[in-house]
């Protein structure tokens, strides 16, 4: 029987691979990375003789390729049906590579930085507001009821908006922080997994030769 060629533009291959090196991606919780993944779809022609099907894609061009770390592909394959996906870093498109992603501030220092913000504003508005009177209020012998009662609340209102803006900025740097040492985590684990796979595939050379 001769051989046959199938093309159509709906054929592709779909694949995942683990790749060494630390490239900068999109999103991730961790700046350095021993290994990430990549996932690539490329055009493929379907081949079929009396020996079986074959897929060949060697002369096809990556419709699309993406990088991820550890911790963005066990978010994906455990998230199904969950948001709206998970960041990946996309590196070719149709045949085209893609700019690298730009410089942007991880979660933990974002945090930080908007923590130094809001205490600069609680500075420039809250204090800038409440301790002129306060200080006024305070060099005098003495107080009035009335007076008395303005300097209770001037304390409260400090009192109330550092406790809650403290609050509420600790509990997301924890939360951003925890997110951080799991991703991290995950990165570790699939650095051991890479060199255990690695130092098993030796052993097992070692032996054949």
């Amino acid at each position: 029987m001769q051989d046959q060629e199938f093309e159509h533009e709906s054929y592709v291959l779909v694949s995942f691979s683990r790749r060494q090196g630390s490239p900068k991606l999109f999103a991730s919780l961790i700046e350095q990375h021993h290994s990430y993944i990549t996932l690539q779809v490329r055009k493929t022609v379907l081949r079929r003789s009396d020996t079986g099907d074959r897929f060949d894609a060697s002369m096809a061009a990556d419709v699309v390729e993406v990088d991820m770390s550890a911790a963005q592909f066990a978010e994906l394959l455990t998230t199904m049906n969950i948001g709206m996906g998970v960041p990946g870093t996309m590196r070719r498109c149709m045949g085209k590579f893609i700019e690298a992603a730009p410089d942007l501030p991880g979660e933990v220092e974002y945090i930080k930085e908007d923590f130094a913000n809001e205490l600069k504003s609680f500075s420039d508005k809250i204090l800038g507001e409440k301790l002129p009177r306060v200080s006024n209020l305070l060099n005098q012998k003495t107080l009035t009821k009335v007076e008395r009662q303005e300097l209770l609340f001037a304390f409260e209102a400090i009192s109330n908006k550092l406790q809650d803006s403290v609050s509420f900025i600790l509990d997301m740097f924890n939360e951003a922080v925890i997110r951080r040492v799991t991703a991290a985590k995950t990165e570790i684990d699939s650095l051991l997994t890479t060199v255990l796979h690695k130092a098993g595939l030796k052993q097992l050379q070692g032996k054949q030769g």
